[in-house]
């Protein structure tokens, strides 16, 4: 989860697709035709767990007061 930068969900009007871009920025690694509820779980899944891991990084990165 580390090396995932954003996972951008593209609806369609029959079959949707999945696009999850690394921290480097190149080549996106494409799904198409993915069934819509599918697509829309995974997206889900993986938004959530990229959010735990930023707030665990601000978490150890934030200053304490002191």
């Amino acid at each position: 989860m580390s090396h995932i930068a954003e996972v951008t969900h593209s609806r369609g009007l029959i079959w949707d697709q999945i696009s999850v871009e690394s921290s480097g920025g190149l080549n996106p690694f494409v799904i198409p035709g993915l069934p819509k509820g599918q697509a829309r779980y995974f997206v889900e899944r993986v938004r959530e767990r990229l959010n735990e891991t930023g707030a665990n990084r601000l978490d150890k990165q934030a200053p304490r007061p002191g």
